[in-house]
């Protein structure tokens, strides 16, 4: 798992309607894919982008949070009859190791092997580890199983973000486990006021996040 939480972020921040950027230390954000995205596999896709204390790695990756899938957890755990919740579906986190599941949990720390993204969401991830999670009671409120990841080497989505081909947003938690999944990305886009990831070359890596005001 330590593989994946490789993303580094910063949040804005204004001051009576200046546009400033601050750094309010490392953690995940939402990437948002713009109505023009020219890739199929993310077109209309708000990606969970994972964090890592290190500001150095070459690779980023993020889990996409709002695809949906046709195959359920009863399907994916056929041998198990305690499993709970077995018409869930899973989602499709994205093309890199696809046959790998991955959770994100709110709530209670489901695991010794879970890491905590922010207060009280985690991820795990590993077929077994997953099993034993998903035959225990949980709430599918506060639960998703993905299965792969979305990856890039990180000065190739530096390029897409300048590109204009992402937004970028702070997390909001209740999305993630969004009972209409559908509709995430259209509601970001509506009540987005931050239009514009401007690349810091004070300190490699860093992403700095700006509003674009009006």
């Amino acid at each position: 798992m330590a593989a994946i939480l490789i993303a580094s972020a910063m949040i804005v921040s204004s001051t009576k309607g200046v546009a400033q950027a601050q750094e309010i230390g490392t953690k995940p954000f939402f990437l948002v894919a713009r109505a023009d995205m020219p890739d199929p596999t993310f077109h209309q896709a708000v990606i969970l982008m994972l964090p890592s204390s290190s500001e150095q790695a070459p690779v980023v990756a993020g889990l996409i949070i709002n695809q949906p899938m046709r195959v359920t957890l009863d399907e994916l755990f056929q041998h198990m009859p305690s499993l709970k919740h077995p018409e869930e579906h899973a989602y499709f986190g994205g093309p890199v190791d696809y046959s790998l599941p991955i959770l994100i949990t709110r709530g209670a720390k489901p695991s010794s092997h879970a890491i905590e993204l922010m207060d009280n969401l985690y991820v795990t991830g590993g077929v077994e580890t997953s099993a034993a999670i998903v035959s225990k009671p949980w709430s599918p409120k506060d639960m998703r199983l993905f299965l792969g990841r979305s990856q890039w080497a990180r000065e190739q989505l530096r390029g897409e973000i300048l590109r204009g081909a992402w937004d970028a947003l702070p997390v909001n938690a209740d999305l993630i486990f969004s009972q209409n999944p559908r509709s995430v990305w259209c509601g970001l886009q509506k009540q987005s006021h931050y239009k514009e990831v401007i690349w810091s070359g004070l300190r490699a890596g860093v992403f700095t996040l700006a509003p674009a005001w009006d």
